[in-house]
Parts: C-alpha cells; structure tokens; sequence
C-alpha cells in the first residue's frame, strides 16, 4: 500500500489511480512532490454527470488546505470512460507549484506567474486523447518523442501488480528505504 511506503519530495508526478475515488491518497500523493519545484497529481475519480466541475472544484480546494501557499490548478480533464449509467471514470491533472522565490534583483524566479494560491476560478477544459489498442513499439517511441498523451488498452503489464508489494519495494529501492 502506498499511503504505508511512498516516499517524500521525489516525484514529479503522481499517478492517483484508485476507483471510485483516490481521495484518501491525496495527502500521500501531495507528499511525494518534489518540495522546490511541485509537480502534477493525476487524479483519478468516479464523477456523476454534472458533476464535473464541482469535483475538480473540490480538489483544488483539498489540496490548497494541504499547501495553503502553493499555486494548485487544474490544467486538464480527460473523460476515460463511463464507469456506470451516468458516472464517468474521469482523470484531474492538477499542478501544484510552491510559492515563487525572488532573487537579489527581486524578479520571479519561476515561468509560473499565478497569484499567492491561485483562488480564481478555472473552467475545466476537456481534451482528446489520442487512443490505441495494443500499440506497435514504433508508434510508443513516436509518441514517447513526442510527448503526446495517449491511452493505450489491450497492454500486458506482467506481474507487476502481484510483485510489487511495499516489502518488495523497500528491498528495491535505497529511496524508499531511506524515506
């Protein structure tokens, strides 16, 4: 289990993937942005229809209680697919930034120039992305290169999910171990 062996201040992105809700991993998953520089949480929840903005709304406001000074929007929505009548399986990707620093000449430090919490109010953007049922290794290096977002299903993923257990990632990684 994560929320037992995840580690601090090393990720720049965390992938949040538990239905029908990660929210008892927020917190974790916030942890584990690297402290300098913050990173992306990619959000994965279960959402009624219409209810699509309330949720990401309710996000943001989690995870500005979590780090009331860092800049936290969402920057996308993907729709992955119907879970139920009328529920999406939705991914919130949102970007959390610590405070910028000023230099001697106090000028922003960091490209991000959002205001101290960043408390106006977003209209979540929906986005096509590209997907592919058992992708050729070609086409994943292209999109690799490419930096596109994309969904590929049909994929055997081994036993990663049965081998790494949190004693086995201990065993594993000095990072771990050591947080």
């Amino acid at each position: 289990d994560n929320r037992e062996v995840a580690p601090k201040n090393v990720a720049d992105r965390v992938l949040l993937g538990l239905l029908p809700t990660s929210r008892d991993a927020w917190s974790v998953a916030v942890d584990c942005l690297k402290a300098e520089k913050g990173g992306t949480c990619h959000v994965h929840e279960c959402v009624d229809e219409g209810g699509f903005e309330k949720k990401g709304e309710e996000i943001l406001a989690v995870m500005r209680e979590m780090k009331p000074n860092w800049n936290i929007r969402v920057e996308h929505v993907e729709k992955v697919k119907k879970y139920a009548p009328r529920v999406w399986h939705l991914v919130y990707d949102i970007v959390l930034r610590p405070p910028m620093k000023k230099n001697r000449s106090d000028q922003m430090t960091r490209k991000d120039s959002m205001t101290k919490g960043n408390t106006r109010k977003e209209k979540l953007r929906f986005v096509k992305v590209l997907r592919s049922h058992r992708p050729k290794l070609d086409e994943i290096r292209t999109v690799t290169r490419n930096r596109e977002p994309v969904v590929f299903t049909g994929m055997d993923v081994g036993s990663c999910a049965q081998m790494w257990t949190p004693k086995y990632l201990l065993e594993k990684s000095p990072t771990l171990a050591n947080s």
